[in-house]
């Protein structure tokens, strides 16, 4: 089994019992998502994808945005879709939305953004997430799909629970107030690099017999040097 992020590695080993797991995640186009090093907005901006979908969390994400609003009252948001938003759960008077954006279009979203809302309840993945890392722009998500593997709390955003507005509008300004946008682009870029650079690790390990018989046998070589004792007996014939 080939699961893509560590929540979907625990629901095989624990309601599955699979044990037979390599995690290999998702990765980007870097040559489609990418964005130079930026000072922040003169407005704080947020960026999100907008979805009808109870398990996204696009409720939470908007409640998130309504209280950290009342400190940051100039706080905009961009937000994205494949569907019109609903009346019973409508996006805020001054948003700029975008309908079905092409893949270009979204790239130049996330770069402009000073921070990144995910807001989803499950996931198996959330690709938006390493898309918004990828073109500079730091991510509040919730702890599902990949989030937990990639957001390094404080560096390239924050962790929050998922159905907790609260927590995630105090994250939103504490980013704003630590000027992570501004000031550790770079940092978030390398890190994402260096995730890259271990996914495709990952990959070549799948894609090479020799290198899978290679760690196995470095495995068993440790397993043997720090577990196994001499011989206590001695067998006479």
């Amino acid at each position: 089994k080939i699961p893509i992020s560590n929540w979907l590695v625990s629901v095989l080993r624990d309601l599955y019992g699979v044990t037979d797991i390599a995690l290999v995640p998702n990765a980007v186009d870097r040559s489609m998502f990418f964005a130079a090093p930026r000072d922040k907005n003169p407005r704080p901006t947020a960026s999100m994808m907008y979805s009808g979908k109870a398990f996204k969390g696009t409720d939470t994400s908007l409640e998130a945005l309504r209280l950290a609003r009342q400190t940051l009252p100039d706080l905009h948001l961009v937000a994205f879709g494949t569907e019109r938003p609903a009346p019973g759960l409508p996006l805020p008077p001054d948003t700029t939305y975008h309908l079905s954006p092409p893949q270009a279009s979204l790239r130049d979203i996330y770069a402009a953004s000073d921070l990144y809302l995910f807001g989803s309840r499950v996931e198996g993945f959330g690709l938006p997430v390493l898309e918004a890392m990828a073109c500079g722009c730091p991510v509040v998500a919730t702890r599902a799909g990949c989030a937990p593997d990639f957001v390094v709390p404080g560096k390239s955003g924050h962790l929050v629970d998922a159905d907790d507005p609260q927590a995630m509008a105090k994250a939103i300004l504490d980013m704003r107030l630590q000027k992570l946008t501004g000031l550790e682009r770079e940092k978030l870029r390398a890190d994402y690099e260096a995730l890259l650079e271990r996914i495709a690790y990952y990959q070549s390990v799948l894609a090479s017999e020799a290198m899978r018989m290679d760690l196995i046998k470095a495995e068993l070589q440790e397993i043997r040097e720090k577990y196994a004792d001499a011989r206590r007996t001695h067998i006479e014939y």
